[in-house]
C-alpha cells in the first residue's frame, strides 16, 4: 500500500492489489495495524486499545470502512490468460476480455486541467 498526502495536508493510499485509493488517516494507519496483528479482532477491541491515543468514533468509522474493504475482491486476471496465447497477443487479450471498466479517482482539488501525464499530479 502507498501512503501520500495531498498539497492540501489530506492523506490517501493506492492499494496496489485491489486497484483503489482510500481515504487514509493516522486512526485509519492505527486500526488497519491492530485488524492485520489479530486475526478475528472485535471493534470493541480496537476501540479498547486505541482510545487513549484516538478519538473512538474515528476508530468505529475506519473499523467499519476496513471491514467492507476486506470484502472487495478482485478478479485474478493472470489466471484468465490462456497459456498458449503469444506474447504480443496478451495486451490485446487483456483488453479484449479481462478489463471491464477504467476508475478515476480524483482528490477534492482537482480541476480536470492537467493532462493525466502523471498519477499523483
Amino acid at each position: 500500500m502507498l501512503e501520500f498526502e495531498t498539497m492540501a495536508k489530506n492523506m490517501y493510499a493506492w492499494d496496489d492489489e485491489k486497484g483503489l485509493f482510500i481515504p487514509f488517516s493516522s486512526t485509519m494507519r492505527a486500526v488497519k495495524s491492530e485488524i492485520s496483528k489479530l486475526n478475528s479482532v472485535s471493534k470493541e477491541m480496537v476501540i479498547e486499545r486505541l482510545k487513549d491515543d484516538f478519538n473512538c468514533d474515528d476508530i468505529s468509522f475506519c473499523y467499519n470502512w476496513l471491514k467492507k474493504w476486506e470484502k472487495i475482491h478482485v478478479p485474478d486476471y493472470k489466471s484468465q490468460i490462456p497459456k498458449e496465447i503469444d506474447k504480443s497477443e496478451i495486451k490485446s487479450y487483456l483488453f479484449a476480455h479481462c478489463l471491464s471498466q477504467l476508475s478515476l479517482c480524483t482528490t477534492e482539488d482537482c480541476n480536470f486541467r492537467c493532462r493525466y501525464s502523471c498519477v499523483f499530479g
